[in-house]
């Protein structure tokens, strides 16, 4: 960040590191900044994905952050049609990853899309229990077929049973199928991933919302805490303030069914933004930040 304006770095101004020259090559020009998109990329804020992709992204690696980008803005923009949001895009610079929010705020549209997204929301809500355990069995059996895909050296020459069958395909064709199983099988739990991850994330916000507001005092991680049923957080309680025995901190005993569907449409991924890094890494020797080094970086909740 520059400390006397107030504002991150240019993405378009950041040095290559010694070492790291040509790393454009590698990676496909859509992932990259260019000058054609230049004037609305510089306008926008882009993330240093540090808690997925905290070292450079080995090429063949980015069918995994690919894959999951797919399947985050099928489910943000055309399952679950988020009235404020329009998915996220990716950027590579110097090997990292980076990522940037597309947001709506025509206020037409976020009206045409609330009803939407609030009738798909409550479904999930209400029937969340019998969904979370359809959920369980079908990334268990996705893992399962995972498990069972097997990757066989291929021999010398083909088996006799090959020309004996008139068989047409060969060992090689095997080995393609199976890896093309792998990938599907990745693509697929991508999706799972996200299935019911952001209306949990909408949930959380709601709640923590509504904590803000009958305690000022309250902090982000105290709501966390609640939520992840640390010792003294008691949800379905009454309301009220005690004190840990463990450690003497504020623990708030939250009332029952305090999220609705109908306050999710203000859903955001605040606790997922609160990972990520807000600006890019200082030019640093490839291919790793060692975590003595300072950087050039500073967390969401630290921007004023």
């Amino acid at each position: 960040m520059n400390q006397g304006r107030r504002s991150f770095r240019n993405p378009f101004d950041i040095e290559t590191p010694p070492g790291a020259e040509g790393w454009e090559s590698m990676y496909p020009s859509y992932l990259q900044f260019g000058d054609e998109l230049r004037e609305r990329d510089e306008r926008k804020l882009w993330f240093f994905d540090q808690m997925h992709n905290p070292e450079p992204l080995y090429p063949f690696d980015l069918m995994m952050p690919e894959s999951w980008l797919v399947a985050l803005n099928q489910y943000t923009t055309r399952v679950w049609n988020l009235p404020t949001a329009l998915g996220i895009e990716h950027r590579i610079v110097n090997g990292y990853l980076y990522l940037s929010p597309n947001v709506i705020d025509d206020p037409a549209a976020i009206a045409e899309r609330e009803p939407v997204f609030a009738e798909r929301a409550r479904h999930y809500f209400e029937n969340w229990d019998e969904i979370y355990d359809q959920w369980v069995a079908k990334a268990t059996d996705c893992i399962e077929r995972l498990k069972a895909i097997r990757f066989e050296p291929l021999p010398e020459r083909e088996p006799i049973d090959t020309v004996l069958r008139a068989r047409g395909t060969t060992t090689a064709f095997d080995l393609l199928t199976s890896y093309s199983r792998y990938l599907e099988n990745m693509h697929e739990m991508a999706y799972y991933h996200f299935e019911m991850l952001n209306l949990a994330y909408g949930a959380y916000l709601t709640f923590l919302e509504f904590c803000r507001s009958h305690f000022p005092a309250i902090t982000d991680d105290l709501v966390a805490r609640m939520v992840a049923g640390i010792s003294g957080a008691t949800p379905g309680s009454a309301s009220g303030v005690g004190l840990d025995d463990n450690d003497g901190s504020v623990l708030l005993h939250a009332p029952s069914k305090i999220v609705s569907a109908d306050a999710i449409a203000r859903l955001a991924t605040v606790r997922a933004l609160r990972e990520l890094i807000i600006a890019f890494p200082r030019a640093i020797p490839w291919p790793l930040p060692s975590s003595s080094q300072p950087q050039k970086a500073c967390r969401s909740n630290d921007v004023r």
